[in-house]
């Protein structure tokens, strides 16, 4: 329970940097995708060769494994997409509401208890998710699909994180992890060669973000997290993968030298601070921003 308590900070901060490196990469959202997966998948051949993992992989293991890796692939195309048409700010705190459907996934399938929190949680996010979605109706239709992306990448997390839930239980770590990552690479590039989105060409700095993409936020933020599920029930570790929305505004001011919400207009006009202990708690006070005007922190 103590790693717990050390690791998942740890997870939340590296997953966390995502969306910066994805905003600062001059390339199109599957190839960032594509490259974020790969290149983490690469790092992890010499250590699955060492243990030969693959000898634990039975038929019926392999389809959730494969599963697994689809939905994760499916996720970062939606959310990087997503990135592309709005704000930081608009596509985290959405993406963001993947414990929503982690929580009914796992009442449904798992028989995990569904608590008052979780209900009240879903009817928050569902309230605010809509009021981000009004407001971006009336800057562009490209903002209102990038938020439909984002939502469609909380799907798609949450059909991730339920799949992990239930291999985590019986897998130790990398037999895991790799297949899954490897997976959600290979599709990630059929994607991209079937959109014709080309792989080279960028500047070395790209390549950089590119790289730190895949070490940071998805070698350790995201394989935190996949650790832990073997520990915590889905819901409760799904909204732990969400609590990146606290630092994201920090990381955009850090990065940017301005807020998150940098592609929307004024009708956000309080500064928002993410320092909430849950995604449930902020979106509540992002409802109460809306009508209130000025200044608050979250």
């Amino acid at each position: 329970m103590i790693r717990l308590y050390i690791l998942l900070p740890i997870g939340i901060i590296a997953i966390s940097t995502a969306s910066i490196f994805i905003k600062l990469c001059d390339a199109p959202a599957l190839t960032i995708a594509a490259y974020r997966m790969v290149l983490a998948s690469l790092i992890l051949v010499p250590f699955a060769g060492y243990q030969k993992i693959w000898k634990g992989w039975g038929r019926n293991e392999m389809g959730w494994l494969i599963l697994s890796g689809l939905f994760l692939s499916l996720h970062f195309a939606f959310w990087i997409a997503s990135l592309k048409y709005t704000s930081v700010a608009s596509s985290v705190v959405l993406v963001s509401t993947n414990p929503i459907f982690v929580g009914i996934g796992a009442w449904f399938f798992f028989k995990e208890a569904v608590g008052l929190n979780l209900i009240l949680g879903i009817t928050l996010s569902v309230l605010g998710s809509g009021l981000i979605s009004f407001g971006d109706v009336a800057i562009s239709g490209e903002a209102l699909m990038g938020d439909g992306l984002a939502l469609l990448g909380a799907i798609t997390a949450s059909g991730y994180l339920l799949v992990g839930r239930k291999m985590r239980k019986g897998q130790d770590l990398l037999s895991y992890i790799f297949p899954v990552y490897s997976t959600a690479g290979m599709v990630l590039i059929i994607l991209s060669l079937a959109f014709q989105k080309p792989f080279f060409g960028y500047s070395s700095l790209t390549y950089l973000f590119l790289f730190l993409l895949a070490l940071i936020p998805q070698l350790i933020g995201h394989t935190t997290f996949n650790w832990a599920l073997k520990y915590l029930p889905a819901s409760l570790g799904s909204s732990d993968h969400s609590g990146r929305t606290h630092r994201i505004h920090d990381f955009g001011l850090l990065y940017f030298g301005r807020r998150t919400d940098d592609l929307e207009s004024p009708r956000r006009n309080f500064n928002l601070r993410w320092n909430s202990d849950c995604p449930q708690e902020g979106i509540f006070k992002i409802l109460k921003g809306f009508y209130e005007g000025g200044e608050f922190e979250i």
